[in-house]
């Protein structure tokens, strides 16, 4: 997989050779991930990786870095490609699931590739959504399950009977992706539902009724389809990656430990969209672990560099 961008400093003038070998000293300060290859031509980078989610992952590293030190990206230049060699590995990637791996392909092979790599921010929660017996983090990242009923006011955002709170952000287009910390959970939904859910009573979390979810729950990982889908986990997952493209009608979701695709809801979404967290109950200190709301990578803070 092949990700190219053009950068360059703030200011409009060409790339001289003196920008172009301050770049390149720059970017020797990057710490190149594992398995990832970058190579630099003049103003244009170049990210080559063998799968899809390392070389996305790679990117946003990358834009960041080149970010705080005041480079811009040209949108017009932002470009991903299947790379044509010979690559055993990528060979038995495609093989596994070449039409999803196609259709991934398609979704992301145009001029505004790094819309979604640019929205992978992560978010916050929703705390005038959430059930009176979730506890929701000051920073609004966690959320888990707590042994009391707090004194809330029951206004019509909040889920009044399922233990259930959503993201702050609600999304009307474009593509986004957030990875969510499920580490010591033996109970959890996620996913993404209509803002226009009813917030009161018991909520049946299929598409059909507005919800697009993925659960574990009484050992077992499911797709809530009707009926619900088992899913084929051979790793469990520590992180779980959701893949919303509005505009093509899909949610994707991702074991991050062995970056494995566990499922992908397809249909036609209308409205507002906003992220779904269920942390499930207690359970005895069994599943007290919170739900967190992880960056995306892992890195120091800063802002994704802008586009231009």
């Amino acid at each position: 997989m092949l990700q190219e961008a053009e950068v360059a400093k703030s200011s409009a003038a060409p790339p001289d050779g003196a920008q172009q070998k301050a770049l390149a000293k720059d970017l020797e300060e990057w710490n190149t991930p594992d398995g990832i290859l970058l190579l630099q031509y003049v103003d244009d980078l170049l990210i080559a990786a063998v799968g899809l989610t390392p070389c996305l992952q790679a990117t946003v590293s990358l834009l960041n870095f080149v970010g705080l030190r005041g480079y811009r990206v040209a949108r017009s230049k932002a470009q991903i490609a299947l790379s044509e060699f010979a690559n055993e590995t990528m060979a038995i990637e495609k093989s596994l699931n070449s039409e999803l791996y196609q259709l991934r392909l398609l979704a992301l092979q145009n001029r505004q590739a790094l819309d979604y790599v640019l929205a992978s921010q992560g978010g916050t929660l929703d705390p005038d959504t959430a059930h009176p017996n979730l506890v929701v983090s000051e920073d609004r990242k966690r959320v888990r399950h707590g042994d009391k009923r707090q004194d809330l006011p029951d206004n019509p955002e909040r889920f009044d009977r399922c233990f259930c709170v959503l993201g702050t952000e609600g999304f009307m287009g474009g593509r986004r992706y957030w990875e969510v910390e499920v580490r010591d959970k033996i109970e959890w939904h996620l996913g993404v539902c209509r803002e226009s859910v009813s917030r009161k009573g018991w909520i049946t979390p299929t598409p059909e009724d507005g919800y697009w979810v993925v659960w574990l729950r009484g050992g077992e990982y499911k797709a809530c389809t009707s009926p619900s889908t088992p899913l084929s986990v051979s790793v469990r997952p520590s992180r779980v990656g959701i893949f919303l493209d509005y505009e093509a009608g899909e949610v994707s979701f991702y074991n991050m430990t062995d970056r494995s695709h566990l499922f992908t809801f397809t249909g036609t979404f209308s409205g507002t969209l906003r992220p779904y967290f269920y942390p499930g109950y207690n359970l005895g200190s069994k599943n007290a672990a919170p739900l967190i709301i992880s960056p995306v990578p892992a890195q120091a803070g800063g802002s994704l560099c802008p586009l231009r």
